[in-house]
């Protein structure tokens, strides 16, 4: 079920007697977790109505023996579990062959909400996983993109009476490496330094947001686009400083040359902008920035510049050459023609 989905139902009072909540956007899942406390523990009462299970206590005799236990001047009582280690991947889990925790999903107590969370990913193939989809609901709290995170965004910002301008809005949203709980951290920033001013616009946001590797990665083909080798080195420098892995920085650098490349051709053969961002699925953010960039470079260098990071890519996994130095070296050859 989708997350949007999930909240309509618990609006209108639609409370199911079984969840499993995983995903990598972790503020999202605690905050549903959060409003169905609200919805079913009366004030004063929560203690006696409510229970956390920790993975190392999650047998399925203990979680049925508490999901049968009856409320307490209540009409339900929430079991919430931390079940990572029985619906995670044969890496991580833990064997379970008891039948009880199955059974008890076929028929689950009408008073009791039991509420499975999990980490990023659960194993779709585990007996136990089917179940809960037959008999309950399951809701994966996937990273928010595009329109939906850009609403996101604005709602979080009317709470401290902000709005935003389309430019910071845009900039904001196709920075993807952030999840909500830093993005939270970044909006703060921003409101602090904003003080009186309703409106926060690009200019305050690029002054105060910590920026990711993918953010980092626009800026640095920029500076090879310009052939400007000393920024597009302190570029690099400051990245690997951050900690961010030469492999996953060569990857998006693989990444961002292709999609030049493809948008060049797009645009070479009369798509619109807007056709061009429905057809790869970008941000329309992304593509603006990629078409300005793109004109900096002919078909054949973007050709040029992506099989040389392609070769790259297989030297670093297949040697023990140092990942920034490679780097550098790629840098070098594309802003001063030096290989």
């Amino acid at each position: 079920m989708e997350q949007d989905n999930l909240h309509k139902q618990l609006k209108k009072g639609q409370v199911a007697s079984v969840y499993l909540f995983f995903g990598e956007e972790r503020l999202l899942l605690n905050e549903t977790i959060e409003r169905l406390k609200k919805i079913l523990l009366p004030d004063g009462l929560e203690d006696f109505n409510f229970d956390l299970l920790p993975s190392e206590k999650a047998s399925p005799k203990a979680i049925v023996d508490l999901a049968n236990t009856l409320p307490f001047m209540a009409e339900k009582r929430l079991l919430l579990v931390d079940a990572a280690m029985l619906f995670g991947t044969a890496k991580d889990s833990a064997k379970t062959n008891d039948e009880t925790l199955l059974h008890y999903l076929d028929d689950p107590n009408p008073q009791c909400v039991l509420i499975f969370k999990c980490g990023d990913k659960v194993d779709k193939r585990k007996k136990l996983y089917k179940k809960v989809q037959d008999s309950g609901i399951v809701v994966e709290f996937a990273p928010l993109k595009g329109i939906k995170l850009e609403k996101w965004i604005i709602d979080y910002l009317k709470n401290y009476e902000k709005n935003i301008d389309k430019d910071a809005l845009s900039y904001l949203s196709a920075m993807n490496g952030f999840t909500l709980e830093i993005l939270v951290n970044e909006l703060q920033k921003v409101i602090d330094y904003c003080g009186d001013a309703s409106t926060i616009t690009i200019q305050m946001v690029r002054q105060i947001i910590t920026k990711t590797v993918e953010a980092n990665i626009f800026d640095l083909i920029d500076a090879i686009g310009n052939k400007k080798g000393h920024n597009a080195l302190n570029l690099l420098e400051n990245t690997l400083y951050l900690g961010e892995a030469p492999l996953k920085i060569l990857a998006l650098l693989v990444r961002h040359f292709r999609l030049l490349l493809m948008m060049k051709d797009l645009k070479t053969k009369g798509y619109t902008d807007n056709e061009i961002k429905d057809r790869l699925k970008l941000h329309p953010f992304v593509v603006t920035k990629g078409l300005r960039q793109g004109a900096g470079f002919n078909e054949i260098q973007l050709t040029d510049f992506l099989e040389k990071l392609l070769l790259a890519e297989v030297e670093l996994k297949s040697s023990s050459t140092e990942g920034g130095r490679l780097l550098e070296r790629l840098i070098i050859e594309f802003c001063y023609g030096v290989a």
